[in-house]
C-alpha cells in the first residue's frame, strides 16, 4: 500500500495546483473537468491505499474500531481549521474569496507531501505470508460483495453517504430563509458540525467496544434521526441553541463511515479465509465508489425535491411561505428516510466480534504454519 499512496501525492499535488492556483488564462468548463477528474484520480489512490493500509496494520475486532475512530478525529481538524481561518486570522484569509483560494491551494500544497513522508516512513507495513496474488477479473468483485454481509456494509455506506450529503447543497438556503441566521453564522455553525467528529470519532470507537460495531452504527442511525428532528424544532435565529444541535447531528453522523469501514476490514479477513488471498484493497474501493455515487447524486436529489415543492435556489428569487415550508421538509426528511433505511440493511449481521475471533485464529495458525514451511524450505546456494 505505501508506494499506491505515495504515487498519490505528485498526481494530487498537480491537480491541486492546477484547481486552487490556476493559470493566468482563468478556467474554463473543460479546464475544470479535466482537472478536477485528475484530482479525483490522485485524491482515490491516496484514499484507498490509506484506508486498506489501516485496515491491515489493525487486525483486532476492537483495535479497528479505534485506530479508524482516530483516523477521522484527526481528519476534522483540516476542515474545522479551513472554515476557522477568517476567525484565526482576523479576517485576512477568507475560503470564501477568490484570491484567498490560491493561498489555501499553496497551504496544501506544502502540508500534503510533508504528513504524506511521514505517514509513509514511521507506518509500518506488516507481510502475510498466505497471501495469494492473481489477477483480478470483473467475477472476483462479483464474488466479493454478492455474501449478505459485503451487501450489507456497500448498500448500507451508500444509503448513509447519501443521507446526510442531502442536506449539504441546501444547507445556506435552509438556515438562511427557515432558520433566518446570516451567511457568516450559517459557516461558523458548520463548523460546530464538522468539528464533532473529533470528539465522537474515538466516543463511537468505545461505545462499539461495548455492544459491537453493527448494533453501534445502528444507534448512531436512532440518534441521528433524533437530533436531526430535534434540529428542526428548534426556535429560528437562536445561535447557541442551533449550534449544539448540529454537534449532536455531526456527533452522531460521525459513526457511520467510521464502523463501515472498520467492519469492512473484518470481512476482509473472512473472505481471505475462505478464498486465501488478499482482496482488502478490492474491498475498499467498493467504498469508494459508494462514496463518489452519494456525493454525485445528492445535488441532482436535493434540487429536484425542491424544484417539486416550489423553492426557488437562485440568488435573489423570492420564494412564497409554502415553498420554504417545502424546504424545511427537504431538509428534514430527505436524509432520514436514507439513514433510516441504512440503519436497516444492518440487521441480522453476522460478523460480530465472537465470529471475527474465529476467523482470526483461523487466519493466525495458517499464518503460522505457512511461515514455518517457507522457513523449512531448503535455500538456493550460492
Amino acid at each position: 500500500y505505501r508506494p499506491w499512496y505515495i504515487i498519490g501525492v505528485p498526481i494530487l499535488a498537480i491537480a491541486v495546483y492546477a484547481l486552487f492556483v490556476g493559470n493566468a488564462d482563468g478556467m474554463d468548463a473543460r479546464y475544470l473537468f479535466v482537472w478536477y477528474f485528475i484530482f479525483s484520480i490522485g485524491s482515490s489512490i491516496m484514499t484507498l491505499a490509506h484506508g486498506a493500509w489501516a485496515a491491515t496494520l489493525a487486525t483486532n475486532y476492537h483495535q479497528r474500531s479505534r485506530v479508524f475512530g482516530w483516523m477521522a478525529a484527526v481528519g476534522t481538524i483540516g476542515s474545522v481549521s479551513l472554515l476557522a481561518l477568517p476567525k484565526l486570522t482576523q479576517g485576512q484569509i477568507q475560503p470564501g474569496k477568490a484570491e484567498d483560494v490560491v493561498i489555501i491551494g499553496w497551504m496544501i500544497l506544502i502540508a500534503l507531501p510533508i504528513l504524506a513522508t511521514l505517514s509513509a516512513i514511521l507506518s509500518p507495513e506488516p507481510k502475510v505470508s498466505t497471501i495469494k496474488r492473481d489477477k483480478v477479473v470483473l467475477k472476483d468483485y462479483w464474488d466479493m460483495i454478492k455474501t449478505p454481509t459485503a451487501l450489507a456494509l456497500v448498500v448500507g455506506d451508500l444509503l448513509l453517504t447519501m443521507g446526510p450529503g442531502l442536506t449539504g447543497p441546501i444547507y445556506v438556503f435552509f438556515f438562511t430563509d427557515v432558520k433566518h441566521f446570516s451567511v457568516g453564522d450559517v459557516t461558523t455553525l458548520l463548523i460546530f458540525y464538522l468539528g464533532a467528529p473529533f470528539v465522537g470519532a474515538p466516543l463511537w470507537a468505545r461505545v462499539a467496544r461495548m455492544i459491537g460495531k453493527h448494533r453501534t452504527l445502528q444507534l448512531g442511525t436512532v440518534l441521528y434521526v433524533i437530533t436531526q428532528s430535534t434540529l428542526m424544532a428548534l426556535p429560528a435565529g437562536t445561535f447557541w441553541f442551533h449550534a449544539a444541535g448540529m454537534f449532536a447531528v455531526g456527533l452522531s453522523n460521525a459513526c457511520f463511515a467510521l464502523m463501515v469501514r472498520a467492519m469492512l476490514a473484518d470481512y476482509s479477513d473472512e473472505l481471505r479465509l475462505k478464498q486465501g488471498l488478499q482482496r482488502v484493497s478490492l474491498l475498499y474501493s467498493f467504498v469508494g465508489v459508494t462514496l463518489k455515487v452519494g456525493s454525485s447524486f445528492n445535488v441532482v436529489i436535493s434540487f429536484a425535491i425542491l424544484s417539486m415543492v416550489g423553492y426557488q435556489a437562485a440568488e435573489g428569487a423570492v420564494n412564497t411561505p409554502a415553498a420554504i415550508n417545502g424546504l424545511a421538509m427537504t431538509y428534514l426528511f430527505a436524509p432520514i428516510v436514507f439513514v433510516a433505511l441504512g440503519g436497516l440493511c444492518f440487521f441480522g449481521y453476522k460478523l460480530d466480534e465472537k465470529r471475527h475471533a474465529e476467523i482470526r485464529e483461523e487466519l493466525d495458525r495458517r499464518d503460522a504454519t505457512a511461515a514455518e514451511a517457507e522457513m523449512l524450505e531448503p535455500q538456493p546456494e550460492g
